[in-house]
């Protein structure tokens, strides 16, 4: 005689639901890496550019301050060109009393008039090192 008194079909159940929620979990996982963007993967297309059209640099300028963005809070203002002519520029602006580990980053992109065609605003956060 066993010990074991739950039925065939009891142990079927939970199995079912056990491979349900290993279901769910998998397509949860994969969701949060396929679906996240980082701030850098977004102009990584975009070579770096050092000397930027004057009027892609002057709309960063009105762009910052129509935001009221303080130029103190931001870290990095990166330009890049791509092989079209379209160009990108990421603005990095750490939130104050984050301690450096929360970002907001705009990207601005233009075509190759130097027109801006869109903006695009993504919540970043930085990660500590472990320690060693």
């Amino acid at each position: 005689m066993t010990l074991d008194s739950t039925t065939h079909e009891e142990k079927s159940c939970r199995s079912y639901w056990g491979f349900v929620l290993c279901l769910i979990l998998a397509f949860a996982s994969f969701g949060f890496v396929a679906g996240c963007t980082t701030p850098r993967d977004v102009v990584k297309d975009y070579a770096v550019e050092f000397h930027p059209p004057k009027a892609v640099a002057d709309d960063v300028g009105k762009f910052i301050a129509a935001k009221g963005i303080q130029r103190s809070n931001i870290s990095e203002v990166r330009y890049g060109v791509d092989a079209k002519g379209r160009r990108a520029v990421r603005i990095t602006q750490e939130i104050p009393g984050s301690h450096f580990k929360t970002t907001l980053a705009y990207v601005l992109y233009y075509d190759k008039d130097g027109v801006r065609t869109s903006v695009r605003k993504l919540n970043g956060r930085r990660v500590s090192p472990a320690p060693a």
